[in-house]
């Protein structure tokens, strides 16, 4: 059984955090907390020991009061990296990023000051060194430029429905630079999608039309992370879209339908599936 270290406490949401109570000039306790940035619990647990090491050899309370925020920074958000004068940060509840960046920092042990570059050299793709240097635009404004162009060719219900399923993903995400977005962000929106038992052909709908989006983005030049979109590849596979059509009984958008049968269709043409 795992031993209890002190002062290491984990909240609802999993993520593990330092607390230390201390006692104010009129008596009262007070509660200092300090995130650690992290979900998983063995590297928490060797967070939380370095911490308590340092902080129990200080003289006296006084002292431990202001050496608290100090010596916790030292121990909070480990994949905080600081490369060539910028500071990337990774999602720490992401299993890809963790890999990554543990990779990322042992190599980096092995430069002296200054030799970080090298290990970017070597390890990281040409995609992710254009994804560090060019900032592009938060993921809510990008949607409404695209939104505001497909008012005219798509009806009303359509760019509402596009509207909800990119209000979700900043839901999910909150709202990110459109160039951080890549396949593993997708690949959890798909996971989670998958887990709020929706279809495999709603999933790929709302996919879709995030695909829809990011195509667009390449074109005019707004998304400059890779030349292929996030979505490419991921849709769920499953029966032809005509035969699932004429079993749920949802119908198809006027951009569906394009995507179907190609941008010359009759949009007034009446098809019925005997």
């Amino acid at each position: 059984m795992a031993l209890k270290i002190p002062r290491l406490f984990k909240s609802r949401h999993g993520v593990y955090s330092l607390r230390v109570y201390f006692f104010d000039q009129n008596g009262k306790r007070r509660l200092r907390q300090h995130s650690l940035g992290t979900k998983d619990s063995a590297q928490a647990r060797v967070l939380a020991l370095r911490f308590n090491l340092d902080f129990e050899t200080q003289c006296d309370m006084e002292r431990k009061k202001t050496v608290f925020e100090e010596l916790a920074a030292k121990v909070s958000n480990p994949l905080k990296i600081t490369i060539g004068g910028n500071l990337l940060d990774f999602d720490p509840s992401n299993p890809a990023e963790v890999a990554y960046v543990e990779k990322l920092r042992k190599e980096q042990a092995a430069f002296d000051n200054g030799g970080a570059e090298k290990v970017l050299a070597q390890l990281w793709t040409p995609e992710d060194k254009t994804r560090l240097r060019q900032k592009g635009k938060p993921f809510s404004e990008a949607t409404e430029l695209y939104l505001t162009e497909k008012t005219l060719d798509n009806k009303e219900t359509t760019i509402d429905e596009k509207r909800r399923t990119y209000k979700d993903f900043i839901a999910l995400y909150s709202d990110l630079d459109i160039n951080q977005i890549t396949k593993p962000e997708i690949v959890a929106l798909k996971t989670a999608e998958i887990g709020r038992k929706l279809s495999a052909n709603r999933i790929n709908k709302r996919l879709g039309q995030i695909n829809d989006f990011f195509n667009w983005a390449i074109k005019n030049g707004y998304y400059t992370a890779s030349d292929k979109s996030p979505v490419d590849g991921l849709l769920i596979s499953t029966k032809s879209k005509l035969a699932a059509a004429t079993q749920n009984g949802e119908p198809f958008t006027d951009d569906e339908i394009k995507r179907i049968f190609g941008e010359g269709y009759l949009g007034n043409i009446c098809i019925t599936f005997l």
